[in-house]
C-alpha cells in the first residue's frame, strides 16, 4: 500500500490559523470547487501583458486563464498567489532531448491577485 502524497506549505509562509482558514475558503470562480489547500498555493511573480496576468511558477511563465482568477476579495497576503496542480507529465529527459517549455505542466486552479497598494 502506497503512502498519501502530502506536500509542504510554502516555505516563506509563517504558520497562521487565519491565513489557513483564507486558503481553504478560496473556490474556482467558474465551477465553485475549492482551490485546494495552502499546500497548493504558492506566492508568484506575476506580470500583465495585453491585458492577461501572467505568473512564473519554477522558472516558466504561465498565462492565467481568466475564468481561474478570484477578483474582488481581500488578499491578506499582499502578494499574488496562484494555486496549480500538474496537469501533465513528460518523461526525464534523454540525452539530446530539448523541451521547449516546462518538463512537467502546471494547471492553475486559482488566481489571487495582489492586494493594490494605497
Amino acid at each position: 500500500m502506497a503512502a498519501p502524497a502530502v506536500a509542504a506549505p510554502p516555505a516563506d509562509l509563517k504558520p497562521d490559523p487565519e491565513l489557513e482558514l483564507w486558503f481553504k475558503s478560496l473556490r474556482q470562480p467558474a465551477t465553485g470547487r475549492l482551490c485546494c489547500s495552502i499546500s497548493d498555493c504558492r506566492f508568484v511573480d506575476v506580470w500583465t501583458r495585453d491585458g492577461h496576468y501572467e505568473v512564473e511558477i519554477d522558472g516558466w511563465r504561465y498565462t492565467v486563464p481568466a475564468n481561474r482568477i478570484i477578483a474582488g476579495i481581500a488578499n491578506p497576503t499582499g502578494k499574488a498567489v496562484a494555486c496549480y496542480a500538474f496537469s501533465e507529465f513528460r518523461p526525464p529527459r534523454s540525452a539530446g532531448i530539448v523541451y521547449h517549455g516546462p518538463q512537467d505542466v502546471r494547471e492553475i486552479l486559482c488566481f489571487i491577485p495582489p492586494r493594490p497598494t494605497s
